[in-house]
């Protein structure tokens, strides 16, 4: 959690479609015992496939993995 930029981020070791399902559970799941009002983030290894960007962006999560020597996200560069 970024308390400053209200951002709560859940970081996950793989791709896997069955890893993001948990992640997404998490994310909601924490947000509501911090009390909601946050920006959500999933941390990946690697850029996600369309089909796992899409089923992120339908529940306002952004997906965020490295590139180079930084890091881009589907959030328009809110996390990075």
């Amino acid at each position: 959690y970024n308390e400053s930029r209200g951002h709560l981020v859940e970081a996950k070791g793989s791709i896997w479609r069955p890893d993001v399902r948990m992640a997404i559970g998490q994310l909601l799941d924490y947000s509501r015992l911090e009390g909601g009002a946050h920006s959500l983030g999933l941390l990946l290894p690697e850029q996600p496939a369309p089909d796992v960007v899409d089923l992120l962006d339908g529940l306002h999560i952004a997906a965020i993995w490295p590139t180079g020597r930084g890091f881009s996200d589907t959030a328009g560069g809110q996390f990075t």
